[in-house]
């Protein structure tokens, strides 16, 4: 009983997961595939043990339909990188100011991107702005207004900067134009939490962000804290509408988010790229004192 017991709940959050997605919660859902299939496992086991057959059947349904959205991130998928000029780009939120900027510090001087974007930063990141500003001398944003807003630090000249604010004035867009051996499109953003209305706001964000990328002149990079999973219905019509795919195809489920908790951990935080943009290298980076872990994404810009 216990194993069909816990079958049973586990096909109800499963199938909530799949059919209840027009709620912010059954969407909330979606982002915990892995640590479903993972319930399914333990499921199987104890069915097999307790000689369970209709439970481990049902906790074998559930791990496919659980394990399916993951497999393009599992490996076999990697998009190859092309001949052209090299564009490295690095993220991280800051958790509020309270991450540990000598770290990030150094993660910057170790990496060296061309373009770093901050998200929940403070007053306490002046000092890292300066002591990096050789490797990264334009700085772009930076008015803190709330927790939502974008700082970019970059190598390559902007040609043409805005940051939009017609979702409203705390759930900022950037876009820029960079040039250097070639230009390119960048979209950043922080979007809002997908917590009852707020959820709401950050479909707003994306379908503008979606918008921005789908317009671009060249290649474009989609870059920042998007609070949610690559396997939420919300993701897939983002890289659907932008025409961008995802940097972290191929490359594991590698959480961004909370990942120093073990298993808990959620990937948030991602680089998008368009199609004619290959991608060499993509890595989730160390702690450095925030709640989130940095993502680094080594790009391949076509040549012109």
């Amino acid at each position: 009983m216990a194993a069909l017991a816990a079958a049973l709940g586990l096909v109800a959050v499963t199938l909530f997961s799949f059919l209840g997605t027009a709620t912010w919660l059954g969407e909330l859902t979606t982002h915990f595939r892995p640590h479903l299939a993972a319930a399914a496992l333990v499921v199987i086991a104890l069915a097999m043990v307790l000689r369970a057959r209709l439970a481990a059947l049902a906790g074998a349904a559930c791990l496919l339909a659980n394990v399916a959205p993951l497999i393009p991130y599992l490996g076999g998928t990697a998009a190859a990188a092309d001949q052209g000029a090299v564009f490295r780009v690095l993220t991280v939120n800051l958790h509020n100011d309270s991450a540990d900027y000598e770290s990030v510090a150094a993660l910057i001087e170790r990496e060296r991107p061309d373009l770093v974007a901050l998200t929940e930063f403070g007053p306490r990141s002046a000092p890292l702005i300066e002591r990096v500003r050789d490797l990264l001398p334009t700085t772009l944003g930076g008015e803190r207004r709330g927790a939502f807003e974008v700082l970019l630090l970059t190598r390559w000249r902007p040609e043409a900067y805005e940051v939009d604010r017609s979702v409203g004035p705390r759930f900022p867009v950037s876009h820029v134009r960079l040039c250097r051996e070639t230009c390119l499109d960048v979209v950043a953003l922080h979007a809002a939490r997908p917590l009852r209305d707020r959820g709401v706001w950050r479909s707003a964000q994306l379908a503008l962000a979606a918008r921005l990328a789908a317009e671009r002149k060249g290649p474009a990079v989609l870059v920042g804290d998007l609070n949610l999973t690559p396997w939420s219905p919300a993701f897939s019509r983002l890289v659907d509408t932008s025409s961008l795919r995802d940097s972290a195809l191929g490359r594991g489920v590698v959480p961004t988010w909370l990942s120093s908790i073990p298993f808990i951990g959620l990937p948030i935080d991602h680089v998008l790229v368009s199609p004619d943009i290959g991608v060499r290298a993509r890595r989730v980076g160390p702690d450095v004192g925030s709640d989130h872990f940095p993502v680094t994404a080594e790009l391949v810009l076509p040549a012109e």
